[in-house]
Order: C-alpha cells, then structure tokens, then sequence
C-alpha cells in the first residue's frame, strides 16, 4: 500500500473513531466493520464490484446499502457510504485496520501474537497474557497461533518485534555461537 493510501486511510478511522466515541459507538462500530469485512471474504466478487471503478459510484453505495441496512448502525451505514461515493472502498480493509491500531493506541492496547507448539487451555492462555501484561505494563490482545515448526517455548511478536524464546530459537543461537567459537579458534591457530 502507498503511504498517500495509508494516510487516507488513517483520515477516514480517525473521523470515524471520533464520530463513534462522541455518540459512544466505538465497539459496536468496531464489530459491525469486522463483520462487513466478513461478508467481504465470502464474497469477494463483491469486494471486486464495489471496488471497481467500472462501476458507478452510485450504484456501489446502493449495493452496500442493500447488504447494511438494518444489519449495522446508522453510523457504520453512512460511513460505508461515504467511503463507496468517494470511490474509496479499495482502502476499506486498511481503514478497518487503523480504525482497531487508532483505538488500540488510544486505550493503550498492544497487539501480541504468540506462536506455540501446541494449543494452551484457557488457564494458560489467561497466565500468558497476564504475564506479557505485566511486562509490558500495557494490557494487550492476545492472538494464539500454533507453529508446527516449534519444539517447545513460545515465539512473541509486538508491532514487529520479534521475541523467539522457543527450544528451536535456542538451539539455533547455540549452533551459531558454537560456529562462531570454532571459526575465531580455528583462525587464531
């Protein structure tokens, strides 16, 4: 995405987190774009006609209207509008994603996502999350992926920090400074 995309972008959630913060929307607006963009990935040749400049950007809000109304709030519908009559909606999954970045940060929220050898029950999960919590002194949204490639140990990201504390991760940072050690030593003779 360019970056004049990522700043329209940024320009249509920040209107719409303050339109919905005003009327006290925030989440509900949160839920129902999550849900448009649901019906955007079962239906991507609707993705294609509102997205297509081939086709008029009245007949686009028209469709979407069809598809919302009754379904989402007055807001989230008038948003949904707006963005297909300014023939925007090609940026519509990237306003979601700053809509949800815009209010994280406004709440303090931190996206984390942990990759795991294998899925922990819910007890667990709850003690990671409260852990990295606490470290971070944030609360956070934790995402639970599992890697197949993991022996055992937990691999942590936080907007592109990369934090590997798995058993393979270990190894291989062993393997590398054995390397290390054996090329100084061997050079040194």
């Amino acid at each position: 995405m360019q970056t004049d995309d990522l700043g329209i972008a940024r320009t249509y959630a920040a209107v719409l987190l303050d339109l919905a913060t005003e009327k006290g929307l925030v989440e509900q607006v949160m839920r129902e774009l999550d849900q448009f963009q649901q019906v955007l990935d079962q239906m991507p040749s609707l993705e294609k006609v509102l997205s297509s400049p081939a086709i008029g950007r009245r007949d686009q809000v028209g469709l979407i209207s069809q598809v919302v109304s009754g379904r989402v709030c007055d807001l989230t519908c008038r948003f949904l509008g707006s963005v297909a009559a300014r023939g925007r909606m090609r940026l519509f999954r990237s306003m979601v994603q700053q809509y949800r970045r815009i209010c994280d940060d406004r709440l303090g929220l931190l996206d984390v996502k942990v990759g795991l050898a294998r899925q922990p029950d819910q007890a667990a999960k709850i003690g990671l999350q409260d852990r990295i919590s606490g470290v971070l002194a944030r609360p956070i949204r934790l995402t639970v992926r599992l890697d197949p490639d993991l022996i055992g140990g937990v691999v942590i990201h936080i907007r592109g920090l990369r934090i590997d504390n798995s058993i393979k991760g270990r190894l291989d940072r062993a393997i590398g400074f054995v390397r290390t050690g054996v090329k100084e030593a061997y050079h040194g003779l």
